[in-house]
Formats: structure tokens, C-alpha cells, sequence
């Protein structure tokens, strides 16, 4: 929900729990800046929200990360980031009572300004989003878990972002919360 003005109500994890009224007990454990990539420049493994995803043993996981991995410092290649995508998934099949996995595509990435002046805020670079997209479309086809294309929801829909072309306005949340509560829904 970075950007979104009153946040804690606006957020895609907090429009979902709206929209699944009392039959779930939705959680935001999203944080700022972070990586899949336990090398990257903020790893998410290194964060409070990371050990409180963890400690909250989730019947169901929401799995949505990797927008940062494609900065140009960070971004490793496919096979890294595959490899410690799994990794870190696997951190929350630990418990006795595994998860059902939902594995959310990251959303378009966009670059911002006109013309020549044109640039990749963050130094996110949209083309290595559209990479890691693939990338977690094969992890979920490839180890059985259900995906949530946020990635293709969200292509051709620039309206949908800030500014800086990589967070998701009030309307873009909303989006989002629409896609997951369908395939929680089905």
C-alpha cells in the first residue's frame, strides 16, 4: 500500500479483507523495498514483518513478492532468483500445518515521464519484471501451486499506478484485491 493515501484502509490486503467479510482473517505482512534474493539490497528474510509472517502460521499464503529483485543491483539472473524464490517459500512450509500457496505474479512495472526523459524509478527495471513474472508463473506450474497473475491483470493498465510507474494507487489496489479474492473465491 505505499503511496496510497489512508493506507492501512487501502491497501490491496486491506480491501480483501473487506470483501471476505468475517470468513478470513486477512494479514498485510508486505514491507517496502525488499527481496526475494537473501543478497539483494534490503532481504526481505531480514525484516520483523518476515519473522511475524512466519510466527503467524497461515492456513493460506498470499505469496507476492519480487518487484525489487529487478533493480539492476539486485537482479542475479533466472536461476538465482528461482532458487531463492523457493527458498524462501519454503520457509513457510516448515510448520506441521503447510499452507494452501497462492503465488501472485508481481504487477507491471512502468516507466515513468515522456519521451526521451523516460526513466525507471528506483531503478526498477520493467523488462526483468516481466522475467520474474515468468519466473513465478513456472515455480507455480512446476511445484502445483495455484497462481494469481497480477502481472497480466495489470498490463496496458498504466492509469493504475503512481507516479512512479510501480505502486499501485487506490484503483490499482483495488485490482489487484479483485484478482485475489476471485481465486480465493473459486
Amino acid at each position: 500500500g505505499y503511496g496510497i493515501k489512508n493506507q492501512p484502509f487501502r491497501s490491496y490486503p486491506d480491501i480483501l479483507d473487506s470483501m471476505l467479510a468475517d470468513n478470513y482473517n486477512v494479514r498485510n505482512f508486505g514491507n517496502i523495498r525488499v527481496t526475494v534474493q537473501p543478497d539483494g539490497d534490503q532481504p526481505f528474510i531480514e525484516t520483523y514483518t518476515y519473522s511475524d509472517s512466519v510466527e503467524f502460521d497461515a492456513d493460506i499464503l498470499i505469496f507476492m513478492l519480487g518487484t525489487n529483485d529487478a533493480k539492476t543491483v539486485n537482479w542475479k539472473g533466472e536461476e538465482k532468483f528461482t532458487n531463492d524464490y523457493l527458498s524462501l517459500l519454503g520457509t513457510y512450509l516448515e510448520s506441521e500445518k503447510a499452507p494452501e500457496i497462492y503465488l501472485c505474479t508481481p504487477a507491471t512495472a512502468y516507466f515513468s515521464g515522456k519521451g526521451e526523459h523516460k526513466s525507471s524509478i528506483y531503478d526498477i527495471q520493467p523488462d526483468t519484471v516481466e522475467i520474474i513474472a515468468d519466473c513465478v508463473r513456472n515455480i507455480a506450474s512446476e511445484q502445483g501451486y495455484r497462481l494469481i497473475d497480477i502481472n497480466a491483470v495489470t498490463k496496458n493498465q498504466r492509469e493504475l499506478f503512481s507516479y512512479d510507474g510501480v505502486h499501485p494507487e487506490k484503483s490499482g489496489a483495488e485490482v489487484i484485491a479483485n484478482e485475489v479474492h476471485k481465486a480465493l473465491v473459486q
